[in-house]
């Protein structure tokens, strides 16, 4: 295709170049055709020369620019992995706060909870206490009135026992009055009393007076009557006495009962309105926890939308730095310097100057001070190599501005070579230079053996 449009550019000219001769010059016409022919051959190879050249560069910059492409893309695939896994961080890192966070608030309401529920079991206790020991104490007081009844039961017991053991001795007395066996035979001085009844027993025969023995009956029967009718009193007064005790006793017990079914019914209607407080202060503090869970999952959200965004930015100015470093032509800067003599250093010079230069691709190494100076900021290689004189003892040092970097000790019998290589990260106007000891000599002649290079590396 190429050789075609040679072929027809070769026409082309062929047509047109008669004419301009035709009209400019006669001693052009005067030219035989094929000396004409001849030329226009011999341009026509030297364009086809030119053309294979150019299809040569074009495709070793096809070449160089799918080098770039390849390596853009390995760089966007790098870069889409580095921010999936930024990604991915981000969500493990939320995911993360959030339970962190509902940790926090169920562990702020089972504190709550618990600290209201053992408040409230503490003051219920206290209370549960304070009734028992009220209940305790009126315990002791109706077990001290039981004791008294009981007290007064056995009284009442001892007096009804002496009445029966009266009552018994008054019915034997009956007995024995009515009892025809007190006396034997009544006699006209009165009753024969047998020895047995008789005020002494030795006595056989002694007769007591038939009004006496009346009379002592009477007595009797009337002293009887008598213990019947004060027994039968302190038995009404006792019992009345009891039974008001009793009542006393009942209407305390029924009191007391009352107060304490209504410090019961206070108490629980206290504890009902406690509750009832505490219910809706739990709810209040819900709902404010339940507004405070929906504000911070909206900042969350606002925050998970602020973070894409950012990313998606980022990815973008990622991308288009990527691109524009890529796309940037950088200056390309290098030089290559050697000494073409001996130098000797003094105290008034502090570096070696290398005056002759093989390469110096962005006029940034200065032949006369000896000194590089960065034109730009990047990453820099520098080497250097020193021959002392015979026998000489030095030390040569690489200088970056005013801080000694790499160095080398020169020192032994003869000629010693001392070498300096580093990589360095340079700024724009950072200067770099080869110093050493003073007083020493740099050995150099036609053989060049003393040498200062350096290169940008990206």
């Amino acid at each position: 295709m190429m050789m075609q449009r040679m072929f027809f550019f070769g026409i082309f000219v062929m047509r047109t170049v008669p004419s301009s001769i035709g009209s400019g010059s006669e001693s052009l016409l005067t030219c035989s055709k094929f000396h004409f022919e001849e030329k226009v051959l011999e341009k026509l190879v030297r364009l086809e020369h030119k053309v294979e050249i150019y299809e040569e560069i074009v495709k070793r910059w096809e070449n160089v620019f799918v080098s770039k492409l390849e390596k853009l893309d390995k760089v966007q695939k790098q870069s889409e992995t580095f921010f999936k896994s930024m990604q991915a961080a981000q969500v493990q890192e939320e995911i993360r706060l959030n339970k962190s966070y509902i940790d926090i608030i169920d562990t702020f309401k089972s504190q709550m909870n618990n600290q209201t529920i053992e408040s409230k079991f503490a003051e219920e206790n206290v209370k549960i206490k304070t009734l028992e020991d009220k209940f305790a104490e009126k315990s002791v007081n109706i077990r001290t009135l039981e004791s008294k009844f009981a007290q007064e039961s056995v009284k009442i017991k001892i007096l009804e026992e002496k009445f029966e053991e009266f009552g018994a001795k008054t019915k034997n007395l009956e007995r024995q009055v009515a009892d025809n066996n007190c006396y034997r035979k009544a006699t006209a001085r009165g009753f024969l009393l047998d020895p047995d009844h008789t005020g002494n027993p030795l006595v056989k025969n002694e007769c007591l007076p038939l009004g006496r023995y009346l009379s002592e009956k009477e007595n009797l029967l009337h002293h009887i009557d008598q213990l019947q009718r004060d027994n039968e009193e302190k038995l009404h007064i006792l019992t009345t006495q009891l039974i008001s005790r009793l009542s006393t006793f009942e209407g305390k017990i029924s009191e007391n009962n009352r107060k304490n079914e209504t410090l019961i019914l206070a108490n629980i209607e206290r504890k009902f309105q406690e509750l009832g407080v505490n219910h809706t202060l739990l709810q209040q503090e819900n709902t404010l926890l339940r507004y405070k869970y929906a504000y911070l999952e909206s900042e969350i959200n606002r925050l998970q939308n602020t973070t894409a965004k950012t990313s998606k930015n980022v990815s973008e100015l990622h991308q288009l730095k990527i691109f524009e470093a890529l796309s940037m032509k950088r200056d390309i800067v290098a030089f290559s310097a050697y000494r073409s003599d001996n130098q000797t250093l003094t105290s008034k010079e502090k570096h070696f100057k290398f005056d002759k230069i093989w390469t110096n691709i962005g006029n940034a190494y200065d032949p006369a001070t000896g000194i590089f100076i960065a034109s730009q900021p990047g990453v820099y290689h520098f080497s250097a190599v020193a021959l002392s004189e015979n026998a000489a003892t030095g030390y040569i040092y690489l200088l970056h501005n005013i801080t000694r970097k790499p160095g080398s000790w020169v020192t032994g019998d003869g000629f010693k070579t001392g070498t300096l290589n580093v990589v360095l990260n340079l700024q724009k106007g950072d200067e770099i230079s080869v110093g050493g000891s003073s007083p020493y000599t740099l050995y150099s002649d036609t053989y060049i053996f003393s040498t200062f290079s350096g290169y940008l590396i990206s």
